[in-house]
């Protein structure tokens, strides 16, 4: 790797705690933690952060924004949306339920609710809270603004995916089952009867289901995505689909106190949080999924309980470390498309500085917009005529780019990726001049049979509605093929179809050297967009929050008035000359 671009890397493996030199005490290790959510908020996170030990909340910081659309920053007291936290609450009023008598975990679920059919009579209540149901992933479409018993009924009208306990399989669907098993047995909402039981326990006061009667008032965070506005759960339709799997909203202090009252065992007893813990179905080799969390222990020791959830917009994480008497909690109200990697890295990078132990922090940024530096909005050509974007949105500085010479700056090296990403950016490109013309030999020149059959008439159809309806085409930019963070075998091609009133993206999805999908997104920037701020020594970081790393760019002046930028990336340095 470059020199300038291995300044700038986050070490994201472990590393040695600093026990040999002696552990930092509090007072170091609080303000690494203040050092690390600074730079974060500086380099465009949005959320909340908290950590916690031996009970109490040693670091607790807002980044980001609440509402970036009128300048409204984040605060510990704006709720965001938890996704499968909800799944927790839903295993714990079961568990809650079993301990008075109400139900038992062994029952079927037809002793519970009416009108199940005979494929689905011989389901568990345990096999619904472990995933082992056989039913589908989620809830059928359509059902936004649906009741409880229409939802119910929508999931038990769906076939099959596997036999009852014979696989584990994650379904949303199950758990919004359980949820009206909890009604129907407590007789009153769900919401409800969590306010008046586990949140009373836990001492929960802000935090609820969206849209529900009970959630007490306050700020709420809107979501937002790579390239816009995500969500906003105070705007979500307020039916009753979610309820059991995705619908709470909290704040990362309210996540804690739930945390520290299922450990501790005030939310319901130890008995139930050991049968919750205790990791019924081993998913992967160091995982297991209890009943609505998730228990990791790695091969050196050290149990961990993760209770999180992503649902778009949103990304929420809970690590409760038992033997360490420490929680970390991360909230976040951005969805980078990176199936919660960026959660991921903020909590594990927190649970390091809270041990004490050795971490790169980001690059040291300028907080705010580039007034305090050298200015470079605009665009910057790079020797292949691929493109480097930079624009002001929202007091900050975001970058794209265009181009797959652009990408490798920005892309980690390592294995077969930059092969593939540039075969498949071939690919993309000879594909979509077949589909513009309808040309199905040329398209089968870089299909295999099966990838021809089930893609290009889709792409070819779609293109003809496209230019029939917003002629002419005037330009088919490529903008870079992508390895996806979360999962190195996926690469994503993205293509913008530039025509008079608007733009397409079309995005192309690889597994490995298989062509998986093909979908139009609305119109997208560039195949990466990424935060970048002035360093407080001088040039710029581009920063990628789903790696934990970052890239030098340096803007450089010549004496006859030219400009220049020197990108320091994994491919090493390259020079971008202002194009506007």
């Amino acid at each position: 790797m470059p020199a300038a671009a291995c300044a700038l890397a986050i070490a994201i493996a472990s590393a040695a705690p600093l026990s040999a030199q002696g552990v930092p005490d509090a007072t170091a290790r609080l303000a690494r933690m203040r050092a690390y959510g600074e730079r974060l908020d500086a380099l465009g996170f949005s959320g909340q952060l908290l950590v916690a030990e031996h009970g109490e909340v040693v670091f607790e910081q807002a980044c980001g924004w609440a509402d970036a659309r009128f300048g409204r920053r984040m605060t510990p007291e704006a709720r965001l949306a938890v996704g499968s936290v909800t799944k927790s609450f839903v295993a714990a009023a079961v568990l809650a339920l079993e301990s008075e008598g109400a139900l038992r975990l062994e029952d079927r679920l037809s002793a519970h609710l009416d009108g199940v059919p005979d494929d689905k009579s011989a389901i568990t209540l345990a096999q619904l809270l472990t995933h082992q149901s056989g039913l589908p992933f989620d809830i059928p479409d359509g059902l936004a603004t649906a009741s409880r018993d229409e939802v119910v009924s929508a999931v038990l009208a769906q076939a099959l995916e596997s036999a009852p306990g014979e696989r584990f399989a994650y379904s949303n669907a199950g758990f919004d089952l359980l949820a009206a098993v909890v009604e129907r047995r407590a007789r009153r909402a769900f919401d409800a009867h969590l306010r008046g039981g586990l949140f009373a326990r836990a001492g929960i006061g802000a935090s609820g289901l969206a849209g529900a009667p009970g959630l007490p008032g306050g700020p709420a965070a809107v979501g937002q995505g790579p390239w816009a506005e995500a969500a906003a759960w105070a705007e979500w339709p307020r039916g009753w689909s979610g309820t059991g799997s995705g619908r709470m909203v909290m704040t990362a202090r309210d996540l804690w106190r739930w945390g520290e009252a299922l450990r501790d065992g005030r939310a319901i007893g130890a008995a139930a949080w050991q049968r919750m813990r205790s990791g019924a179905v081993a998913v992967m080799p160091g995982t297991a999924y209890g009943l609505g969390l998730w228990r990791r222990e790695p091969a050196e020791g050290g149990a961990t309980i993760l209770i999180g959830g992503d649902v778009p917009g949103y990304r929420a994480e809970c690590r409760i470390l038992p033997e360490e008497d420490r929680v970390v909690v991360v909230l976040i109200n951005r969805d980078l498309e990176d199936a919660g990697r960026e959660r991921q890295l903020v909590a594990s990078m927190l649970l390091r500085l809270a041990r004490g132990e050795a971490a790169d922090l980001p690059p040291a940024v300028l907080r705010g917009s580039a007034d305090a530096a050298e200015p470079i909005e605009g665009v910057w050509r790079l020797p292949s005529s691929a493109q480097v974007v930079v624009w002001r949105e929202a007091g900050a500085l975001r970058l794209a780019v265009r181009g797959q010479e652009a990408v490798e700056l920005f892309e980690p090296p390592g294995g077969d990726g930059p092969a593939l990403r540039a075969q498949h950016q071939r690919t993309s490109e000879v594909l979509v001049r077949a589909a513009v013309r309808g040309d199905s030999t040329l398209a089968a020149s870089v299909l295999t049979a099966e990838e021809h059959a089930r893609v290009f008439p889709f792409l070819r159809d779609r293109l003809r509605v496209l230019r029939a309806m917003n002629a002419p085409l005037a330009e088919v930019q490529g903008l870079g093929v992508c390895s996806d963070a979360a999962d190195p075998a996926v690469f994503r091609s993205r293509v913008a179809l530039r025509f008079e009133d608007r733009t397409e993206t079309l995005e192309l999805e690889w597994r490995e050297r298989s062509l998986e999908q093909a979908r139009f997104t609305p119109e997208r920037s560039g195949a990466r967009v990424l935060t970048v701020a002035p360093r407080r020594e001088g040039g710029y970081a581009a920063w990628d929050a789903s790696r934990g790393h970052a890239v030098a760019i340096d803007l450089q002046r010549a004496p006859d008035g030219g400009e220049a930028l020197h990108i320091g990336g994994t491919a090493g340095t390259t020079i971008a000359t202002r194009a506007r």
